[in-house]
């Protein structure tokens, strides 16, 4: 897995927070009356301005702690996940951006056959997906349910190795 492509979740988190601290700031500024100055009713901040800096704020923090959350499980699964050759079974585009996802087929060290879903990376696009296809699964050994498709084909030669 390409750990920048997966990294737009942090950065927008982190642009989220900066905007709502940065937004507060402004706010409690403008707040502050100059001591020779009466306050006027453009220098109180609206209730809505402080509901939006704190949305936006607990969005960022938010969107930061799932993105750092994502990168940890699937840089623990491409070096501790078992390495396994699965089948795509459907294939969709999204809509509202360009990622793809892919539901897909394996069958883990008991035998029992399960099912996943991966939304790729946009930059997956130049690969054509397609129902049928043979992809690299990885799956956490503790718990098959936690699993991915390696889309950068890191241990693509470990699950060939192990066979279907």
């Amino acid at each position: 897995m390409n750990h920048k492509r997966r990294s737009w979740r942090i950065l927008l988190g982190l642009v989220l927070c900066l905007m709502g601290v940065y937004g507060g700031h402004q706010l409690i500024d403008r707040a502050e009356a100059e001591p020779l100055q009466p306050p006027s009713q453009s220098d109180t901040p609206s209730p809505l301005e402080v509901v939006m800096l704190l949305v936006a704020g607990l969005l960022g923090v938010g969107g930061t702690a799932y993105g750092v959350r994502q990168l940890r499980r699937e840089g623990q699964l491409l070096r501790e996940g078992v390495p396994v050759l699965g089948t795509l079974t459907h294939v969709t585009q999204d809509r509202e951006s360009s990622h793809r996802i892919l539901i897909y087929r394996f069958e883990d060290e008991t035998g029992v056959v399960r099912e996943g879903s991966y939304e790729t990376s946009p930059v997956a696009l130049l690969e054509d997906y397609e129902a049928g296809q043979a992809v690299t699964v990885l799956y956490d050994p503790t718990d098959p349910r936690i699993n991915m498709v390696d889309e950068d084909h890191v241990r693509r030669a470990e699950a060939r190795v192990r066979g279907p």
